[in-house]
Order: structure tokens, then sequence, then C-alpha cells
């Protein structure tokens, strides 16, 4: 990987999608707007939503910029030396990013590009032209900039000569590393003009004693070093049926197989502008950037007639404008949208869109998991799941379901968790368990276990009265908004973040997965640094013995009805003495209590349970086997995927996967009847 972030994806760029390895993307597909910022000479801004975006070489050896723009039937090509411009990249988590070829006094806007590639392609573009610009200084060549008057010279065809560039060789690797710190970097669109910092760089934080400072135009985002860790084959194959086969897609998989890294890579690889990321509850959208499902959909708890929801939707005008420009709606946590639900916004999709097509022709990615926890619904009331629906079989043509589970390496652990999975747990699984009450965790570093609450008023009561228990000063961290915020993140980050030494805290971002550092870490506050942020050991041995000196990140998700994000900046940490069940889902925690004795819901067992990397990082008080609940529904739906694997061939699918188009005709007959 190149010091200077050159490097930020493994996923190929070409245009035709795929997840082989790639370091580099020369070529974008998104909506273009050529538009002239000469003061003396204006004319109209020239726009495509279908365009191709290539960086090349002429027969001079000269980087060319080359824009395809389609506008119906007729494609006009654009072309742009890049020897003298700026790039632009501070909304990228937006899909925007723009070029100014300042010798043309021409601005190139792009949007609606698949983040991760936008991403890569403006650092992979940005690294040539600090090599070309490098070479230049040393021949003393000066481009001579000659401002652009008329229509016709913004539409000026390709030259006669045009090689994709190709990808950085090791020398230039090494020429890079040579010139960093030199250059001046990428820059912000901002009117500010202001050279950017690094993600890592500079203290524009939240202090916990003065008043936040405006942000700073921020650098173009480097990747989570998650991405680092690559994919399997077999969550590379739910990517290639979702990028290539373009059709609605469900993948699941018990807890632990990888779901939402799957569900991560394939929000950054699709058009920003368009793709709408949703989940069931607030905890899960505030985890993956996006917003609530009932926040997008707008009719409430959907418990009004068809006709009232409809209604409800027309009556917001930006909410008609997002059903309609919606291309690919994205569903996580599926398991807890009940079956009713489901039926009503695909109906409203239909109706809102104008179109007979299943979901009025968006593409769903739905993911998730039927056998963690279920819809809430009334005590006497059965729930009705997403797939015992006619509108799932309309709309979700491809079933995927992932088998290797990453998150344990316990093998006996592993075994026992595929039981209670599905509601069973022989005598030699449940006294496995029941021994775990007797393990220990770091005692010397002053770490405690995270007790599950199946309650979260449970789990706020335990927090609170052990923050009060400690000695010394209170220290509050107000978070910084850089809009309204909605209760998706109000209700997921705190405004006011309360912490002491010695608290018992978890991490809630993804922070250095090198190090250890992941959402769900464990860890205990051993004192403040000089600026006042908490300085945290954590329980993984690879993350430094001397702590780690936590400082406020941003956490963003998209506002419902409008095209804008929602960030606030805040320190990521949460008291973790105790967590409810309910918010644990997701998670991966480093040493869990849990006490199962007032479990109420299929699956809370097996959420609580899956939590843990292993038997020796789970201390279970009170268990018995009765504890453990699984819907029979469910478990037959998930019969039925499995014994039907071989029914759809997925590109050659491994045993590991199973991809199937149909629940087979047993299950298809045991849904009618419930």
């Amino acid at each position: 990987m190149v010091a200077d972030g050159v490097y930020t994806s493994k996923e190929s760029c070409a245009p035709s999608p795929s997840t082989k390895a790639a370091h580099y993307c020369y070529q974008l597909e998104c909506c273009v707007r050529l538009e002239s910022n000469s003061s003396s000479n204006r004319c109209a801004p020239i726009e495509s939503k279908e365009s191709t975006v290539v960086v090349g070489r002429n027969f001079h050896r000269q980087i060319v910029l080359n824009v395809t723009l389609n506008k119906g039937r007729r494609t006009n090509n654009v072309s742009y030396l890049l020897h003298d411009c700026r790039i632009f990249g501070r909304n990228i988590k937006k899909g925007m990013g723009s070029i100014e070829v300042k010798n043309k006094s021409i601005v190139v806007y792009l949007t609606n590009c698949a983040p991760d590639q936008l991403n890569v392609f403006l650092k992979s573009l940005e690294a040539k032209l600090a090599l070309m610009r490098e070479a230049l200084l040393k021949n003393l060549q000066n481009p001579i900039r000659t401002p652009v008057t008329t229509r016709s010279e913004l539409l000026k065809g390709l030259p006669k000569v045009f090689h994709v560039l190709s990808p950085l060789s090791i020398a230039e690797i090494r020429q890079l590393q040579k010139l960093r710190g030199t250059e001046a970097g990428c820059q912000s669109p901002s009117g500010s003009r202001q050279p950017l910092q690094t993600l890592n760089g500079g203290s524009n934080a939240l202090t916990p004693t003065s008043r936040p400072r405006k942000r700073p135009a921020s650098t173009i985002s480097n990747q989570s070093k998650e991405s680092a860790l690559g994919l399997s084959e077999e969550q590379k194959r739910i990517i290639r049926v979702v990028l290539r086969e373009k059709q609605s897609l469900f993948f699941t998989g018990s807890a632990g197989t990888g779901k939402s890294l799957v569900l991560k890579k394939i929000i950054g690889s699709l058009p920003a502008a368009s793709t709408f990321v949703t989940a069931a509850t607030g905890v899960a959208a505030c985890q993956i950037g996006g917003t609530t499902l009932h926040s997008f959909v707008g009719i409430g708890t959907g418990t009004a007639s068809l006709s009232n929801c409809i209604r409800l939707v027309e009556e917001k005008k930006g909410l008609v404008a997002q059903w309609k420009s919606c291309t690919h709606l994205i569903i996580d946590e599926i398991s807890m949208v009940s079956g009713d639900y489901f039926e009503k916004m695909e109906a409203v999709a239909r109706t809102i869109r104008r179109s007979n097509l299943p979901f009025g022709g968006i593409q769903l990615i739905i993911t998730g998991d039927f056998l963690q926890l279920p819809p809430v619904v009334q005590r006497s009331d059965e729930p009705k799941f997403c797939f015992q629906t006619a509108a799932w079989s309309r709309c979700v043509k491809r079933t995927v379901v992932l088998r290797k589970v990453h998150r344990q390496n316990d093998n006996r652990f592993v075994e026992i968790l595929n039981q209670i999975r599905v509601g069973r747990c022989d005598d030699a699984a449940t006294v496995d368990i029941q021994n775990t009450w007797k393990n220990r965790f770091e005692p010397d570093m002053g770490i405690v276990a995270t007790k599950l609450c199946t309650h979260t008023k449970d789990a706020d009561s335990v927090n609170q009265r052990n923050l009060e228990m400690l000695e010394g000063r209170t220290r509050h961290f107000i978070a910084q908004d850089e809009s309204a915020i909605p209760d998706t993140l109000n209700k997921n980050v705190p405004r006011d973040l309360t912490l002491k030494v010695g608290a018992q805290v978890m991490l809630t971002k993804n922070v250095d997965l090198s190090k250890g550092m992941s959402n769900g870490s464990r860890g205990v506050i051993k004192t403040f640094s000089k600026d006042g942020y908490p300085i945290v050991q954590f329980l993984d041995k690879r993350a430094p013995k001397e702590g780690v000196e936590v400082k406020p990140y941003p956490f963003s998700v998209r506002i419902a009805g409008c095209d804008g994000l929602a960030v606030r900046r805040q320190i990521p940490l949460m008291l973790a003495w105790a967590i409810s069940i309910h918010k644990s889902q997701g998670l991966t925690l480093d040493a869990v209590e849990v006490c199962l004795d007032r479990v109420f819901a299929d699956g809370q067992a097996y959420v609580a349970l899956s939590r843990a990397r292993s038997l020796s990082s789970l201390c279970v008080l009170g268990f018995e086997a009765r504890n453990v609940i699984a819907n029979e529904a469910v478990v037959a739906y998930y019969e039925s995927l499995t014994e039907d694997g071989d029914e759809y061939d997925c590109d050659s699918v491994e045993d590991s996967v199973i991809c199937v188009k149909r629940p087979r005709a047993l299950f298809s007959r045991l849904s009618t009847n419930m």
C-alpha cells in the first residue's frame, strides 16, 4: 500500500463489475456536468446522466481526461489535457467529486458515482498527476493556459491516440513515497480552498472543555482498513450477483459469516445518489451510514390502510422524489421487518413509481438472518415474516446463504451455536455452556465482561450505577453536529457523552482493525490525554499496551426525503458494563456475560451467545436448554434453502455457498397455511 493512501481498494473498477483485486481505477460510469468557470466567457453547462469517464495518455504521453456524454441516441466525446488541474473530493461518501481543468477554465462535476470506485479513481489520478508534475519540473516544461470561449470547445473530440493509463509500477510507487509531504494534495470544493489535512491529521475534533471549532474540509476519505482484510470467495460471489446479474437478492447466514462486511462493499460499489441504504433498526442504520427503513418508506408504522399509506407518501414531495430516483434499495436486519409492512411497502413502491414491475422496478439488496431477532408484535400475535408473503416471492429473485463463520475460530463453539440457532441444545452443549460461568477476563487490566441484558432499561441502569460508583472527575464530551440530526443518530450516538477514569467502554466504530480496534472492542479508560481525550487500554492483544487515545470520529446517516447527509462528530465510545441484546445484534464482543433466564423472543438466546468469539470469552449464568427458542416456520424456511441448494448454479458455486432461485414447494405449501 502506498504511504499517501493512493491504494484504497481491492475491488476492480473495470467497466464490467468484478470482485477481482485491484489497487487502481481509471474509468467511471456516472453522471457528468461540464461547466465553465471563466469569469469573462461563460457558456451554458452540459450535463449527461449516463456518462463514461476515462483517464489515459495521448501520443505525447500527456495525461488526458476523456468523457463520453450519452444523451438518448446521441453521443459526444470530450477530452482535456490534465497537466494543470485540481481534484476535489470532499463528498466522496455521497458519490460526488470534481476535476477543475484550469488551462481550459472548465470544471468536470462527477455525481452518482459508486463511492469506493470514485475514491480509488481520484486517488489513482492524483498519483499519476503527481508523477507527471515532477517530470515537468525536471524538464522545465510550462504549459500555456488557454481559456475556453465557445461551446464547441467544451465538446472537442478525442485525441487521435488514446491509451488508458497503466497501473502504478514499483518504481512509480517508490517515487511517490519520496514525494510524500511535498504535494499539496487533493483540494476540497469549498470556497475557502484551504489545504486539506489527512484523516488522522490535526486535532479539529471536539474537546471536552471548549466549544467545538468549525471543522475544515476533510481530505479524500481514506477507506477503512477493513478493506485490506479482503473478502472470502463466497462473499465475493454475492457482490458478483448484485453487480452483474442486477437482480434483487437476499443474502443470509448465521452470525459471524460476514454479512455486514459484504454489505459495506456493496454500498461502496453502487451509485450513491440513487442507492438508498436502510435498516430495520436505528442501531443497524447508524452502523452502515443509512437511515431506518421506516424513515425511507414514509408510511409510519404501516398499520394504516394501503390507500392511507400511499396518501402519506404523496403528501410529501421529498419522499415522492426519493422513491422515483431510487434504483437500488438496501435493507439490513430484514428479520425485524414484518411481512405485512413489507407487502405495503412493495405496493407503495409500485404506486408511487407508476410501475407494475416487482417493487416498482427497484433492485433490492436485502440481508439479515430470520433466525435472529423477529419482528416486534403483540405477545398474543404470531410474527409474520417477509419470506411468508407473496410480495417477497415476486421481488426476491435470488437467495444466497453464507456458511463459513469468520467471527469464531473455536470449532466446538461454532457447533454449539449451529444447534442453538435452530432451537436445539443437546446435553453436551448444555454442559459446555454452563461451565463458562467460571471464565474471568483479564482482571489485572481492570476489564470486566459486558453484561447482555434482555431489556434496554436494565442495561442503562447498570451502566449509570457503575459510572456513579467511580471516583474522580466526570468528563463531558459534547458532539459537533453539521446539520439537524435525525433520531437515527440521536438515539445511537449521544450528544453528551459522560466518561470517567475506570469506566468500562466499548468502541462504536471501526478505528484500526490491524490493532484489533473494531466496532465492539472492549476496554477501560486509564486516564485522559493533555488534550482531554480518553486513553483506553483495550482487551485485544494487538492493541498498544500503553493504551490508545480515542479522538472524535464522524458518524453519518442519510437524511430521509432529501439528498443530504447528517453528520455528528463524537468520541466513538459507549459505556459497556452492560448492553441490551437488541443493540448487540451485529457486534462482535471481546468479553461477554449473559443471563438468559428472562429470554422472551425467538432467537434472543442465539443472538446473545453468538456475540462472543469463543467459549473462553463467554460467561453464561443460569443457563438451561429450555432458554433456547427458534421459530419453527423460520427453521423450515432455512431447511428448504439448504435442501434445494443445487437448484441454481451460481458461477460454479463451491460447497460453502448455497445460491437458490426459489424455496422448494414443500415450504411454499407450509407458508400458505400460516
